[in-house]
């Protein structure tokens, strides 16, 4: 028997930028962009008739979500387990409550004990009964807080470096733990919200400071008691396992959240498992394009022309465009904003025309001692300067003026 699953995480929902709001529904577009992207994982899950979801933390942007954005996630959600597919929800640290007692955006669904959705907020083991395929044990692991995984009383007197680092031995401790209580008999997947140190960073991930993270090393998760796992965290979609088995898989974001993500392919894993052989491919997601069209005017006679012509030979239809133009230091194009904008029509949001000029050169000064001549420096002063086509006429002007002053100082001195 096969059993199939959806691997995603790092939802954001909740990020409202490079847009307006939509007139006709209230929502910002930018927030529809992310409702698309999360309706093709529902559609998907729903249409192959999955067994699970595993959604690897981050489900909203900030731990205190607008409840229109808690509103469109239940909405998606419950649509998935009208079908009877159970969701895993791991906790990220972008759902982590700020203030420790507080409760996450996701405790609501635990509180009112909806039947298959799985919320989880602290290092557990749970068991799916798939009937007649089985059962199949998922090691969940949620963004690690030292107020969750380490009392209060071992900590209290520690400096941040000792917290830290006794933050990260917990972390590998407690996996340890769990790995050595996982059962043979069923197949066991590892799902957590984990920086690992190996892992390619978007650049738009809030906390990725090595040091400040408890860092996983690739070989604490790829071992032989799972057959996959599923991480969240980092928004590129990446397997740091490539070469070997099981596969340590980032499914990235499913929607860009800004231009370090440019160039990204956003989506989800699609996995099958069968007996001890796993399957899985990377399905796209509708993401919002992102285009940076740079163009250097410097000494071009039409820098709106150039722009313009730069433009037309990209594809910006429902693209989020930036315009940046490289200029010179000390002059500032004129442009025909305008006639740049009317050619930006078809994009969905622009998000700005750059000037970006480029670095004034810093000439190091010549080295002018006392015991020069005037001559002497001047010349100095004509080599750093360029200014040798010119050296004749500088010097006379110069001794021309220097004569005129020693005369005028002369006929006021008073003997």
């Amino acid at each position: 028997m096969t059993i199939k699953f959806i691997h995603t995480g790092d939802i954001h929902f909740g990020v409202e930028n490079y847009g307006t709001t939509d007139p006709e529904t209230g929502l910002h577009a930018r927030f529809k962009d992310f409702i698309s992207c999360f309706d093709k994982i529902v559609h998907t899950a729903i249409k192959q008739e999955v067994d699970f979801i595993l959604i690897c933390g981050d489900i909203y942007h900030t731990p205190t979500p607008s409840p229109t954005h808690q509103r469109e996630f239940a909405r998606s959600v419950m649509r998935i387990i009208e079908k009877n597919i159970p969701v895993i929800v791991i906790v990220g640290n972008h759902d982590n409550p700020v203030a420790f007692g507080k409760a996450n955006s996701l405790d609501i669904f635990t509180e009112l004990n909806i039947k298959n959705i799985h919320v989880i907020s602290k290092p557990e083991i749970i068991t799916l009964d798939l009937k007649e395929k089985g059962k199949i044990q998922i090691f969940c692991f949620p963004w690690p807080t030292k107020s969750r995984l380490i009392d209060k009383e071992d900590y209290k007197h520690l400096n941040s470096q000792e917290i830290d680092e006794k933050l990260q031995k917990t972390c590998n401790d407690t996996i340890e733990y769990f790995t050595g209580n996982l059962s043979q008999q069923y197949p066991s997947i590892f799902a957590g919200h984990l920086a690992m140190a190996d892992a390619t960073y978007s650049g738009s991930e809030r906390t990725t400071l090595l040091g400040t993270d408890p860092v996983i090393l690739t070989g604490t998760l790829a071992r032989k008691e799972f057959n996959y796992v599923a991480l969240g965290h980092i928004h590129k979609y990446q397997n740091l396992n490539a070469n070997s088995s099981p596969p340590v898989i980032y499914s990235g974001s499913i929607e860009r959240i800004d231009f370090n993500e440019e160039h990204e392919e956003k989506g989800f894993i699609l996995a099958e498992l069968k007996g001890n052989d796993l399957t899985y491919r990377f399905i796209k997601t509708p993401s919002r394009p992102m285009v940076t069209i740079e163009v250097d005017v410097r000494d071009m006679v039409d820098p709106t022309w150039e722009i313009i012509e730069e433009i037309k030979r990209r594809e910006i239809n429902n693209a989020i465009v930036r315009i940046i133009y490289l200029t010179q230091y000390c002059y500032n194009e004129p442009l025909r904003l305008k006639d740049i904008k009317d050619t930006l029509e078809g994009a969905f949001w622009v998000h700005g025309i750059i000037r970006k000029p480029d670095e004034k050169e810093v000439t190091e000064r010549a080295v002018i001692s006392e015991n020069l001549t005037f001559l002497e420096a001047l010349d100095k002063y004509i080599e750093q300067e360029n200014l040798s086509d010119y050296s004749e006429d500088i010097k006379n002007y110069a001794q021309l003026l220097e004569r005129n002053l020693l005369e005028e100082y002369d006929s006021k001195r008073i003997i």
